[in-house]
């Protein structure tokens, strides 16, 4: 549910449960309670056309959850093996993403490394490992100059970690 909708539909709840009544609820927020134009098949709206994108909603694996900074190469290729081979890719689920942690100092030309006592081959063929099992690799970053973890965030490296990542 879009964040504006999900706002609008708690505006009207908490309206209700205050006890003001129905008829005073602004106009706009009574619009939630209609139906979503975006929820019909493309065979019932003319406006709207299938383009493929998002048949599922995006599923995967993050590892902060279970190993926040205690990730290394051994966690992401181990977990690659059992999304792949234990049914859940069959069910869905693509992604595999490291979260924080996994970062290392920027080189001396700026650019970010990954740590190399826990991903010793580096990010590019851990990433290769992963897309071999027929799956998608993310990678996290922080918009800040440091990750919550205390690793070097993007902050005026955006381009630089852009195009790191691509590689």
């Amino acid at each position: 549910m879009p964040r504006f909708l999900l706002t609008r539909v708690l505006f009207v709840a908490l309206l209700l449960a205050i006890g003001v009544p129905a008829m005073t609820v602004p106009a706009q927020a009574q619009e939630v309670l209609d139906p979503d134009p975006n929820t019909l098949p493309p065979s019932k709206d003319s406006h709207r056309t299938a383009n493929g994108l998002a048949q599922t909603p995006p599923m995967g694996w993050n590892s902060w959850n279970k190993f926040a900074c205690n990730v290394n190469e051994t966690v992401i290729r181990a977990t690659a093996d059992a999304v792949a081979g234990n049914g859940m890719k069959e069910a869905g689920y693509q992604y595999i993403v490291i979260d924080d942690c996994w970062h290392g100092p920027r080189d001396a030309n700026g650019f970010i490394t990954a740590d190399r006592t826990r991903f010793p081959s580096g990010i590019r063929a851990l990433s290769d490992y992963v897309h071999a099992k027929g799956l998608k690799f993310g990678i996290y970053s922080d918009a800040g100059s440091k990750t919550c973890g205390g690793r070097p965030g993007s902050q005026g490296h955006e381009y630089q970690d852009a195009v790191q990542y691509a590689r």
